[in-house]
């Protein structure tokens, strides 16, 4: 099955020609692999958009309820919080939380999406969709919002939002929030007494696994066909200003959708990146910035035990030229203490793991090499 679906892959890609056409034979299928499975995931993510709940009792049947049909499998608000293809989810869940029970229902993963975009994103989105709902539906959309897994959250959180949304309005922006009551009286809202009702949608359940494993076969064909070769991955993701961009250039980054994949051999994405960083020019476009910030992830945190063996089988230069890449970019932006800290955790897990680390003189002069602009 897994080889007469890449026939059909390719097979597919046969009309999508635009922006390969010099590309090496090899590469070009790599490309036709790569570009179906960025276009199945955008549709698939469409479907899930189309299957996000309408209310937070849908929403609860399916995440928060005793059977909690869907265990095992990613939220699909967090899922699609994530995603770079859909578009829209802030008026839904929005919508969701305005839904809720006062005091009753609470959710950290909605609460933390719908935080996260209040404070992180564009707030006249958020003011234009909470306008649209009554001062009754704002009310409750705070009190939900305020609401924790022991009970409202702190006077200050309250009163923060409040002055931020105020000064927001005293800005003379384009729509004011109506509401800056409801604020105040969402976090002293009675809690309910009414009871919540179940009525599990088994065909919406069966639905939204289906297109899960289909993510996730997505993903497991985007880390099979990712390059391990930087000139391949530049030559499809890259952007030469004296040419042109790279066939996908304009798609969604594939190594960031692949480090917060949970489908994924988490082992060979750290291979993978790491042999690409470890052939790597000058970050300074997306997707090879991207590429630079993930390699940097994993040397730098939990997953640092796990590329020692991986960059113990690749030569002297070739640590040399990853750690070059690594700490480099048009002016560093890694700081000499944050290079001694990855030096000092490095020794510390050559000592405690069965394995050392065969190169470490390569991290400073790497270091070294990126800042005096032999990066270059």
């Amino acid at each position: 099955m897994k080889y007469l679906y890449t026939i059909v892959v390719l097979f597919l890609n046969c009309i999508i020609s635009w922006g390969r056409e010099n590309l090496p034979q090899d590469l070009d299928i790599r490309y036709s692999v790569l570009k179906c499975q960025l276009n199945r995931i955008e549709k698939v993510d469409s479907l899930l958009f189309e299957n996000l709940p309408e209310t937070f009792e849908e929403y609860y049947e399916l995440y928060g309820s005793e059977e909690k049909p869907l265990s095992g499998y990613p939220n699909i608000i967090e899922y699609l919080n994530s995603s770079e293809t859909a578009q829209g989810i802030t008026q839904k869940i929005i919508g969701i939380a305005t839904t809720a029970i006062p005091g009753k229902h609470y959710d950290p993963c909605l609460q933390n999406v719908l935080l996260s975009r209040l404070y992180k994103g564009e707030p006249r989105e958020i003011v234009g969709y909470l306008n649209r709902h009554t001062y009754t539906e704002n009310v409750v959309f705070w009190n939900f919002l305020f609401l924790r897994e022991k009970g409202l959250c702190s006077k200050g959180e309250m009163n923060k939002a409040y002055s931020w949304l105020k000064d927001y309005n005293a800005q003379l922006r384009v729509e004011e929030y109506k509401y800056l009551d409801a604020i105040k009286e969402g976090y002293y809202l009675e809690p309910s007494v009414a009871k919540t009702s179940f009525h599990v949608d088994q065909k919406k359940v069966s639905c939204v696994k289906a297109l899960f494993a289909e993510i996730e076969e997505a993903d497991r064909m985007l880390l099979e066909y990712l390059p391990t070769s930087f000139g391949e991955y530049f030559a499809l993701c890259g952007f030469d200003k004296d040419k042109k961009d790279g066939p996908l250039y304009s798609n969604q980054d594939i190594v960031s959708r692949l480090a917060k994949s949970s489908s994924i051999d988490r082992k060979e994405l750290i291979r993978k990146v790491l042999l690409l960083c470890s052939g790597g020019g000058l970050p300074d476009t997306d997707h090879i910035g991207i590429l630079q910030d993930c390699g940097y992830e994993f040397v730098n945190g939990e997953m640092a035990h796990y590329c020692i063996p991986i960059l113990n089988r690749m030569s002297y230069d070739e640590n040399l030229s990853f750690w070059r890449f690594i700490f480099g970019g048009i002016e560093t932006r890694i700081p000499e203490c944050e290079r001694d800290r990855i030096f000092h955790n490095f020794e510390q897990l050559s000592k405690k793991n069965a394995e050392k680390y065969l190169f470490m003189d390569a991290i400073k002069k790497g270091y070294y090499l990126s800042v005096d602009g032999l990066y270059h």
